[in-house]
């Protein structure tokens, strides 16, 4: 009997009955041969084997309707191409001796196996090498089919279609090449057997590395230095560069590479010990610092550091000392200070009695002797001295004192007055240091000075580079404002009633500052810039600061504004400036922008009381990405049309908005 919808075996002999409904024999061996189904729903090759033996024609019919409902049970159950049957996974001892038990048993695999694999887990995605993605994941639970092979899909983070890759056999690992560089990519991963395809494993996502290594700023930068900046310190942010399939080293080259110090790790570059940087020797120096990686891949930035003129005034001279003395007229002497400035043009002498003021002598030009006349007989007078020179006027010297004879002449012996007041330098400060832009620093040194007679001390101070500190007393207590990077010294001067004097000095260190680290953001509508920063303000302190935004790729020209502060604190402390700028007009949308921040002024625009700039805060304007224009040069040779959009055009100012000014944690 032959079935032609194929859910029964498509050749059936059994032993044919008289009537077409039992066997022409009463007691017979009926025997089932070889079962072949051509839709491959059941096994290809199954033999049976039943044996029934009964009496007459009693219960032959319900044999046969048993037999032929197991095969179409069999048949009904769907099943995979080329699935063995039971016998041969049991061995050839067991091909033609499978029992009703045996068939039930392939019976539930068969169902089982129908279960698709589900979704791999633990993808993680590596961005190794570079310019590429490692993927990697774990198996789905084990199912009876073995793991053909996996589909790895993946895409540019939020775009379209997936693309798709074919792993290797069952490995759990395949490398995605011929990414973009700096992209994230999302990833997804499922597993393919005979059966069919997987369930898709949760999305991963990666960022891939750039392949060629450059620097942040391009292929030029500048640094700038105030002259006389001691040796190991800073200059400006560490050129830093990206890309490349390993750790980046940092060399530093060029005509003046004996002038300066590099960190071969991060790129710092460094004063150098020995080297005096003076704007009226040296203005600029030219370096190249070049970062490589281990395969081979280089990038070199030229570096011009300019060295910053501050004021040099001359330092402090020594205490006038009389030379010749006459009733009514004196002649003194003195030793002229350091110098790193220009030239001494001139020196001022003054000169009073006990309990008058200061008078000046009239002495002018550079020399370091003077004569004061019209002086009254046998009077005591205290002397002071200071020097000029074309970028300032230097502290005053400590106190001179000498009296006038009575009658005829004589010499100075320029020996210190026994009872005027003494100091003692181990009390003044050692080691002092600040930071330039930074808190006011106080110093208690009055235990430094003392007085034979026990009488009452004034205190004065100045400093002898009132560009880099500026000194003086609030009450007994000394303070210094550090102004700039570089070294000061602090003179105090104490004199008792008789205007007896003498002076003590120590050196202040002022350091530059770290660089300051600020966050920014844009609003949904790209309209308006966030800046926020943290920054030390004394007491009732207003401050400008200059903030500059440019298109990161291709660079484009800095435009800047800027933003005044007030802090309406009665104390000092740590303060978040939290600025908003109104910048829709320069924002493309989709576009990476930098923006940076300085002290500034006031004006702004004065470029010699600016200070350093900060570290670069990166935003991206909302929106999608009309057209990029770096994708024209990544890979191409040096172009007029680069040239000119890279250019920088005259600064543009815009229009800020302080929106809030409050005290840090």
């Amino acid at each position: 009997m032959q079935a032609n919808d194929g859910l029964v075996p498509s050749r059936l002999e059994v032993m044919q009955a008289n009537d077409g409904l039992v066997p022409s024999r009463t007691r017979s061996v009926q025997a089932l041969e070889t079962a072949t189904v051509g839709d491959g729903l059941v096994p290809s090759r199954t033999e049976f084997m039943h044996e029934a033996k009964t009496g007459g024609h009693k219960g032959r019919p319900y044999i046969r309707f048993a037999v032929l409902a197991a095969v179409v049970l069999v048949a009904w159950i769907p099943t995979p191409a080329g699935l063995e049957p039971v016998g041969q996974s049991l061995g050839q001892a067991h091909a033609q001796e499978e029992t009703p038990t045996e068939i039930l048993r392939w019976l539930s695999r068969v169902r089982w196996w129908r279960q698709p694999p589900g979704g791999p887990t633990d993808v993680a995605v590596d961005a190794v090498p570079a310019g590429s993605l490692t993927v990697t994941w774990q198996a789905p639970e084990s199912l009876a089919f073995d793991i053909l092979h996996y589909d790895v899909q993946y895409r540019v983070q939020g775009s379209g279609d997936f693309l798709t890759r074919m792993g290797d056999g069952p490995a759990t690992q395949v490398v995605l090449d011929g990414l973009a560089e700096t992209t994230t990519y999302e990833v997804r991963v499922r597993a393919v057997t005979e059966l069919g395809v997987g369930d898709w494993s949760t999305t991963a996502t990666g960022t891939t590395l750039r392949l060629m290594v450059r620097f942040e700023e391009g292929e030029s930068a500048t640094r700038q230095i105030p002259e006389n900046t001691s040796s190991g310190q800073a200059i400006g942010a560490p050129l830093t560069a990206t890309g490349g399939g390993g750790p980046l080293r940092y060399a530093l080259g060029g005509p003046d590479v004996a002038a300066f110090d590099l960190d071969a790790d991060s790129g710092q570059l460094r004063t150098r010990t020995g080297v005096v940087y003076d704007h009226e020797v040296t203005p600029r120096y030219a370096v190249a610092v070049t970062a490589s990686e281990p395969m081979g891949r280089m990038a070199t930035i030229a570096v011009t550091v300019s060295v910053t003129d501050i004021d040099e005034p001359p330092g402090v001279p020594g205490a006038p000392r009389i030379e010749v003395a006459n009733p009514t007229r004196l002649t003194l002497r003195w030793d002229a200070p350091e110098n790193s400035g220009p030239p001494i043009t001139r020196y001022d002498l003054e000169y009073r009695a006990a309990g008058q003021a200061f008078t000046d002598s009239g002495h002018r030009g550079p020399r370091t002797t003077a004569e004061i006349t019209e002086l009254d007989r046998d009077t005591r007078y205290t002397f002071r001295v200071r020097g000029r020179n074309a970028e300032g006027i230097g502290p005053w010297s400590p106190h001179g004192t000498g009296s006038t004879t009575l009658q005829g002449t004589r010499g100075g012996d320029g020996s210190p007055d026994s009872q005027s007041p003494s100091v003692s330098p181990a009390l003044l400060p050692v080691g002092a240091v600040a930071t330039a832009g930074g808190p006011v620093e106080t110093f208690h040194v009055r235990r430094a000075f003392r007085d034979p007679q026990g009488d009452i001390l004034y205190l004065e101070a100045s400093s002898a580079n009132p560009s880099i500190a500026h000194a003086s007393f609030n009450g007994a207590v000394l303070a210094v404002r550090p102004l700039a990077a570089g070294r000061a010294t602090i003179t105090v001067t104490a004199s008792d009633p008789q205007d007896d004097a003498v002076v003590g000095t120590f050196d202040i260190d002022v350091r530059r500052p770290g660089v300051p680290d600020p966050t920014a953001r844009v609003d949904e509508a790209g309209d308006t810039l966030t800046l926020v920063f943290t920054e030390p303000f004394d007491a009732g302190e207003r401050r400008s600061y200059e903030v500059g935004l440019r298109q990161q790729a291709p660079r484009g020209a800095w435009i800047s504004w800027c933003l005044r502060t007030h802090n309406r604190n009665a104390t000092a402390g740590n303060l978040r400036v939290s600025a908003e700028i109104d910048v829709g007009a320069w924002l493309e949308p989709g576009n990476a922008y930098e923006v940076v921040y300085r002290r500034a002024g006031p004006p702004c625009s004065d470029a010699h009381q600016a200070g350093s700039w900060s570290r670069v805060a990166h935003v991206t304007a909302p929106g999608p990405v009309a057209f990029d224009l770096d994708l024209v040069f990544v890979g191409s040779g040096p172009s007029k049309l680069r040239e000119a959009i890279e250019a920088a055009p005259p600064p543009r100012r815009g229009g800020g908005t302080l929106a809030d000014c409050r005290r840090g944690a």
